[in-house]
């Protein structure tokens, strides 16, 4: 959880959750990243991936124009 944390104050994940059905996949990021390989960095000595208890798998991913993921609950309040 430290890890998502600290990539998330810097602005690099923009999304996040769990799924709720308990599958293979248990859940998603989205980055905010100019590369996956900037996505995938700070997770090369994460612990859980490194034990195999993650796989972790990244894709380019675009959305629509004028698509917005509201960060926090303050930026929220303000969204029209």
């Amino acid at each position: 959880m430290a890890l998502i944390r600290q990539v998330s104050e810097r602005g690099e994940i923009i999304a996040a959750g769990a799924f709720e059905e308990d599958g293979d996949l248990r859940g998603m990021r989205i980055f905010s990243t100019a590369s996956t390989e900037r996505a995938r960095g700070p997770y090369a000595n994460d612990p859980a991936f490194v034990a195999g208890r993650i796989v972790l798998e990244f894709h380019n991913w675009f959305a629509p124009a004028g698509v917005r993921v509201v960060p926090n609950a303050k930026d929220a309040a303000r969204a029209p």
